[in-house]
């Protein structure tokens, strides 16, 4: 979708129930919200005409509808989210409901006005007509009406978005906001220049194609959009990503090049052809592209360009976002490493790490660099915080072993071999990662977190300070948009476990994906799915990886007896005995007590009680 993962990382959804204490709890929450933050869910327009040849337009319509609403501010629901409610209350897939299922679809995903509509055309003229029905309660909005010939359907649908945006905030705030003052029609009609109607259709087309990698004909849909409307940022956007996500950067990069960094869509092309860089080995590439999102502010823009034009260390400046930022630094901390600038990277990752000090990335990308510019003491301390939030990190405690003795503190160094052989390992079974072969060793991030794009609605609190919890007594309520985007997660991992369970991995891989960036603190779930996604796969370095990654969100006898079996798959037997001995001390559950024993009596069978044989 050509807004659906910016609209992701802000909208989540918040499952209903039909008791009364659900009903009050979604009144409650809905006259908290601050205003303007309502939200709305789009249904696909009914064809009422008989031309089958425009039924595309439907869903083609609501996608630009979503889209346009964005640009004006309006949160606006993307098609995944709609599908995965009606899958989830065992509803046909369709784009006809009635008023009354369309507001149980509505309450499912806690929206606050629902859109839907009609359109007709007899081959030369077309018509379009929208209603929007409030919530709660419900209260039908009057129809909304644009008329014209057919090759004029672009500027009709843009007047249409304006009249509905205006409707729905005039409706919330109580007062109009459109007009000569605030947003008129015409600034509102500036923003989307006249499209071809032929390159719109291939364009939805080729987004509503499934996403497989032996999909080709979307890959074809995407390019003619893109040909046919060369200025016209989605369609390269699209594409960007679309070959991104089969790793083929060469590919990507000359779309992703196409979109301008003041685009909607600009920061997260930035940030993707940054990483297409990093995987290239062009570093000098990358930190242009960093550093370019940066200084310019495109991510949040706060407290930025003085670390990423200089590096002489992290800015300071309150309420900014989270993650994406983090993400963003750290990458260009990674690029800088690997072009010699120790310093700067330094800079880099300390300030990743204090925007977002949970992820052990940061911690360890610290540390490895302090190794690499002969800097034990502050290694220690970054090693030392990764190993507090993922305690059996081999590698981890391996380096910060290196680094004691490195600084003289051949006790403290004993001290963490006994630590470790506490866990059930032999001191000799420590991963040998010497300084000398640090290159290399940095944890790139992947993805940008898109909820930092946009800041949640009256919040000025870093993100990384909110708690992914329900409020208690003498607490401070949770913020609205982050309680719905942790809710909004688990629906995604609903979605993933039903795909996984039918076999469909590429789909799970994707639901599980965006499970763990709406909610990476909450996330263990999400790279649980991924984990076992990978080992089907035969990718077990990669599941190892996310299985790592969910014992850092949550430390779970279970997650680690699945490492154990994984470590054992790579004849890696001490860091199995690890895992298992750790899941003994966890959990007491007889069932999980009989597993991981009889995995040690098979590691003892074929290693050995310690050394391997």
């Amino acid at each position: 979708m050509a807004t659906r993962n910016v609209l992701i990382g802000v909208l989540s959804t918040l499952a209903a129930s039909p008791t009364c204490v659900a009903q009050s709890f979604h009144s409650a929450a809905r006259a908290a919200r601050p205003t303007g933050s309502e939200t709305l869910l789009v249904f696909p327009l009914e064809n009422s005409s008989r031309l089958a040849k425009l039924e595309w337009l439907g869903e083609g319509l609501a996608e630009l509808t979503i889209e346009r609403l964005s640009h004006a501010g309006q949160f606006a629901f993307p098609r995944e989210e709609r599908l995965a409610a009606i899958e989830k209350l065992g509803l046909p897939a369709s784009t006809r409901y009635s008023r009354a299922t369309m507001l149980k679809i509505a309450e499912e995903v806690d929206a606050d006005y629902v859109l839907f509509g009609h359109y007709s055309s007899d081959g030369k003229n077309f018509t379009v007509t929208a209603q929007v029905l409030h919530v709660d309660p419900p209260r039908l909005m009057p129809p909304l009406e644009e008329s014209g010939a057919l090759e004029e359907l672009m500027e009709m649908h843009a007047r249409l978005a304006w009249r509905v945006f205006c409707g729905v905030a005039t409706a919330s705030a109580g007062v109009a906001p459109c007009g000569r003052v605030a947003l008129s029609q015409a600034d509102f009609l500036s923003k989307f220049p006249p499209l071809r109607l032929d390159a719109f259709e291939y364009y939805i087309r080729g987004l509503l194609s499934p996403e497989s990698e032996k999909d080709q004909q979307r890959l074809r849909d995407l390019r003619e959009a893109a040909r046919l409307e060369p200025g016209w940022d989605d369609p390269a956007f699209a594409l960007g990503q679309a070959y991104f996500a089969r790793r083929d950067c060469a590919s990507a990069l000359p779309w992703l090049s196409r979109v301008p960094l003041a685009h909607e869509r600009g920061p997260e092309a930035g940030f993707t052809a940054g990483v297409c860089h990093l995987l290239r080995n062009d570093a000098a590439r990358a930190e242009a592209a960093f550093a370019s999102l940066l200084v310019r502010g495109a991510i949040n823009g706060r407290g930025t360009a003085g670390v990423a034009a200089s590096g002489e260390g992290p800015a300071r400046s309150g309420g900014e976002g989270c993650c994406g930022l983090a993400e963003a630094f750290n990458n260009l901390g990674v690029a800088r490493a690997r072009l010699g600038k120790l310093r700067e990277a330094v800079a880099a990752f300390e300030r990743a790490a204090q925007l977002d000090p949970d992820e052990v990335d940061y911690w360890w990308n610290l540390g490895v660099i302090r190794m690499q510019a002969n800097e034990p003491a502050p290694a220690v301390e970054a090693f030392r915080e990764v190993l507090r939030r993922q305690t059996g990190d081999a590698e981890a405690r391996a380096l910060l072993i290196e680094a004691l003795e490195r600084g003289g503190q051949a006790a403290q160094a004993a001290g963490e071999r006994e630590a470790f052989t506490r866990l059930g390992e032999p001191p000799a079974s420590l991963p040998s990662l010497k300084p000398e072969g640090l290159a290399r060793l940095e944890r790139v991030k992947m993805r940008l977190d898109l909820a930092s794009l946009h800041p949640f609605p009256e919040t000025s609190a870093p993100i990384a300070t909110q708690a992914v919890s329900p409020s208690g007594p003498g607490q401070s309520p949770l913020p609205q948009a982050l309680s719905r985007r942790a809710q909004h997660s688990q629906l995604h991992l609903t979605r993933g476990r039903g795909f996984l369970a039918a076999g469909k991995l590429d789909d799970a891989k994707r639901e599980f994906t965006e499970a763990v960036h709406l909610a990476p603190l909450t996330s263990a779930a999400g790279h649980q799915g991924l984990a076992e996604i990978y080992g089907r796969q035969g990718r077990t370095d990669d599941a190892v990886r996310e299985l790592r990654a969910a014992l850092a969100s949550r430390d779970d006898a279970d997650l680690r007896i699945q490492l154990a079996r994984l470590y054992m798959s790579q004849r890696r037997p001490g860091e199995a005995r690890a895992e298992l001995q750790a899941a003994l001390k966890l959990d007491p559950t007889p069932k999980l007590q009989e597993e991981a024993r009889q995995l040690l009596q098979q590691l003892e069978a074929t290693n050995g009680p310690g050394e391997p044989r």
